[in-house]
């Protein structure tokens, strides 16, 4: 048995057992460790103390130089060096241009020490070397290649550090992560591992992989030949597949204490201040300006149909997160929402009606039709006008007042004109621009208008859907018919006999193309207008072609009015054609069989003096 102490000598300590023989009892049966040993039992070294004796001191600062750490035999474990140029050499065919924008520091910048250096094995970073070069080619043919780079160098960063070199590869990292070429962020290269961050490469891989799988599933693979509806569906698919995954993130809550959340990142993007940009008419480019995507934090509202948090943690730059927002944007956009979202909608007024400026489809729509207005000048001008009116539509009224989308940019009017049967049409163009018009309308004036000239008018509006359905009229330019009908009398035995030829122009600016609806014939007789007016006698008629055709000239008429030898016969024809009377008559005076006195009882006044209809009165004789 061993010694007994204590006060009642109950405390057996052997020096050699419970001391492991590198120590001795003190009088309460404890252990007192001799220089360099240290625990109850003595059975380890104390902080300075490596080897079987426990007197070799090891200091990863000052015996390992700040390069390694110590091992249990008092020497050390040295960092494998870190090579920069061996990584650029694997980054290079990834990232063009990188060599140019790196700058690798030298040994001393990294804190090298050869003596530790050449004590140690570079195999701790076998694992590490093998798992970056296995990110690179993994990452070989994404775009942008940065994002992939940023991938690999992050991922190197932290197997680094567990593998010792955390002195040996902060300047190098750091020279890669900062450098143009790269853009990467403090997180994704990892420059505060192994310290919590929210680049998890583990957990944002895990999540791409998955969203990956989900997209390429079939029924989430849009097809450009599929209807509308069927895409409309499969993007609805896709926001699903965006809306199940989330990242594990690693949150520090206090220096003492840390504990790890599984979060789904209530983030999400809003494009705002957007405006529109019609950029050069001709050639129809529609642009956006202006605007920017806005991060979004806090609860999710889920009144949006593009929330979203899949794959978007601290593994992303800004530029890539704003990337990756707009593809998932595109994906997640519910036509007739109201929000409007670039890319897969020209439009989104929160409705799926047709024919209001933005489709059920949200597509833009090319401006509805006007009706159009012609005024025309008097028929019986030489030459005429006609001025061709339209109305803004309401559609296009609001879209101007509100400056959306679809407002129209100008309209096109466009004539043909020509002067007669198989003679060339002259065809012009005009560009009427929004602000050409007045508030309500627009107007165009077609000048110098001759009889029987063909008129082709159409117009329409065009806006960044493009030209809308035109409205059309046409015309021939009509007069009312000239009088000349060159009347003439023949006395036949005791008859009348009428004859008369078509007037020169008909209306059509010829005597045949617009035929004479009907000539109205009045006719006057007196023997004696200063004695015997009580004896005045009147006639008027119609004068019709025949059923179902139109007039032969020269036209002959037999007068049934009562026929007086001697008296004074007063003849009007008035030709009518569609558009009404000719402005003025024929009128013709002649004296029924042979008079006794040379000359006429009365003195006539001017033809062209006379009233219509010509009804002999007393008012008319001069005296």
């Amino acid at each position: 048995m061993g010694d007994e102490y204590g006060s009642e000598c109950v405390v057996v300590c052997n020096s050699t057992t419970d001391c492991n023989g590198n120590g001795r009892c003190d009088s309460e049966g404890q252990c007192v460790c001799e220089d360099g040993f240290a625990g109850e039992s003595c059975d380890s070294c104390h902080a300075d103390g490596f080897g079987p004796t426990c007197q070799k001191s090891c200091s990863a600062t000052e015996t390992c130089n700040g390069s390694g750490r110590c091992l249990d035999d008092g020497t050390c474990d040295c960092f494998p060096k870190f090579n920069c140029g061996d990584v650029l050499n694997v980054l290079s065919p990834l990232v063009p241009g990188l060599t140019s924008g790196v700058v690798c520091p030298d040994a001393d910048a990294q804190g090298v020490v050869q003596s530790c250096v050449g004590n140690c094995s570079a195999a701790a970073l076998d694992e590490c070397e093998m798992d970056f070069m296995e990110c690179v080619l993994e990452h070989s043919l994404d775009t942008p290649y940065n994002e992939g780079a940023c991938e690999c160098v992050g991922r190197l960063r932290a197997c680094t550090v567990d593998a010792g070199c955390e002195v040996m590869s902060d300047n190098s990292i750091i020279a890669l992560c900062d450098t143009g070429a790269l853009g990467c962020t403090a997180s994704q290269c990892q420059l505060q591992y192994p310290a919590a961050t929210h680049c998890d490469w583990d957990s944002h891989d895990t999540c791409k992989e998955e969203l990956a799988q989900c997209l390429s599933e079939p029924p989430s693979t849009v097809l450009q030949n599929e209807s509308w509806y069927v895409q409309q569906d499969k993007y609805a698919a896709r926001c699903v597949c965006y809306r199940s995954q989330f990242e594990v993130f690693d949150y520090i809550l206090d220096e003492s204490c840390s504990m790890e959340m599984e979060v789904e990142q209530e983030v999400w993007y809003e494009w705002v201040n957007g405006t529109w940009t019609w950029n050069n008419i001709s050639n129809g480019t529609w642009v956006q300006g202006n605007g920017s995507w806005v991060e979004m934090r806090g609860p999710v509202p889920w009144t949006k149909s593009y929330n979203f948090s899949a794959c978007k943690s601290e593994c992303k730059n800004e530029m890539q997160k704003k990337e990756t927002n707009t593809s998932f944007a595109y994906d997640c956009a519910v036509c007739g929402d109201g929000d409007y979202m670039p890319g897969r909608e020209e439009c989104d007024d929160n409705n799926l009606v047709d024919l209001d400026g933005c489709s059920h489809q949200c597509e833009i729509e090319p401006p509805l039709p006007s009706d159009l207005i012609l005024d025309l000048s008097r028929p019986d001008s030489s030459p005429g006008q006609i001025v061709v009116t339209w109305n803004h539509t309401d559609v296009a009224m609001r879209a101007f007042l509100e400056d959306l989308p679809h407002r129209v940019f100008h309209y096109v009017f466009k004539l043909d004109r020509t002067i007669c049967v198989g003679c060339p049409t002259v065809s012009t163009e005009a560009i009427l621009q929004w602000s050409d018009c007045s508030y309500a309308f627009c107007s165009v004036t077609v000048p110098s208008v001759v009889s029987g000239e063909f008129i082709d008018i159409e117009v329409f509006g065009v806006n960044v859907a493009g030209a809308g359905n035109s409205t059309t009229d046409s015309l021939r330019w009509m007069y009312l018919p000239f009088y000349d009908v060159q009347l003439n009398e023949r006395e036949i035995g005791l008859q009348i006999e009428l004859e008369w030829v078509a007037p020169s122009d008909t209306g059509y600016g010829d005597d045949t193309s617009l035929p004479i609806l009907m000539y109205f014939l009045e006719v006057s007789s007196c023997p004696d207008f200063r004695q015997n007016t009580t004896r005045c006698e009147y006639y008027a008629t119609e004068v019709l072609p025949p059923a179902g055709g139109n007039f032969s000239y020269p036209i002959r008429y037999n007068l049934t009015f009562p026929q007086h030898l001697g008296f004074y016969y007063y003849y009007s024809i008035l030709p009518i054609n569609e558009l009404g009377r000719a402005l003025n008559t024929t009128i013709e005076v002649f004296q029924y069989g042979v008079l006794a006195a040379p000359t006429p009882f009365v003195a006539y006044p001017a033809a062209n003096s006379l009233p219509v209809p010509v009804a002999v009165t007393p008012e008319l004789i001069e005296t």
